[in-house]
């Protein structure tokens, strides 16, 4: 079976043929011949590493950006389990620059109820779920993360924060853990 694009999102999901065919196991993956990245953002693309390596259920996690929160056109990434920063930073990028929420869960009511929140907190953005979110490229994503952990859990995340070519905010409720760095040169 030769199969184009991510890996991941070629298995997961409820309509992958493949994860019907329960193939992962027998896969032989060959490295891409060009770069699987949407960034050249060094920060986006460890954050979005990160969860793409990781199976376990993330409490820790770093974000590297070029300023603090609270500033308009930061770049790199910025991780808070803070509701109200993400929705401040959203507010302080103003119109300006191409962004979505994405909601990094498949449970459909999860996604419905978040949807509903922007909506009544009249944040002019789009906010789509993974799912509707795959082969889009914007310059800034906030994504919410998921209340649970559960298989697809990560994959949702990395999906979300990849489809970021400048700046990408994660807001993980669950985080107990996580630290921001404010160094322009890890950022780039």
């Amino acid at each position: 079976v030769i199969t184009l694009g991510d890996y991941n999102q070629n298995l997961t999901g409820s309509t992958t043929p493949l994860a019907e065919l329960n193939v992962k196991k027998s896969i032989n993956i060959i490295n891409p011949l060009t770069v699987k990245y949407r960034s050249n953002n060094e920060a986006i693309n460890n954050l979005s590493d990160f969860f793409e390596h990781t199976n376990n259920k993330v409490n820790k996690v770093s974000g590297t950006a070029t300023d603090k929160l609270g500033i308009s056109g930061i770049q790199g990434t910025a991780v808070t389990n803070n509701f109200g920063e993400l929705i401040n930073q959203l507010k302080v990028d103003g119109d300006n620059t191409s962004k979505v929420v994405i909601i990094a869960s498949y449970i459909p009511n999860e996604i419905e109820a978040w949807k509903k929140q922007f909506r009544e907190l009249n944040v002019n953005v789009d906010v789509l779920s993974t799912a509707e979110a795959q082969g889009i490229t914007v310059e800034r994503v906030y994504t919410i993360g998921p209340s649970k952990h559960d298989h697809y859990s990560n994959t949702s995340v990395y999906t979300a924060i990849s489809r970021a070519s400048q700046f990408s905010m994660l807001y993980l409720p669950t985080a107990t853990e996580f630290q921001n760095f404010n160094n322009p040169s890890d950022a780039e």
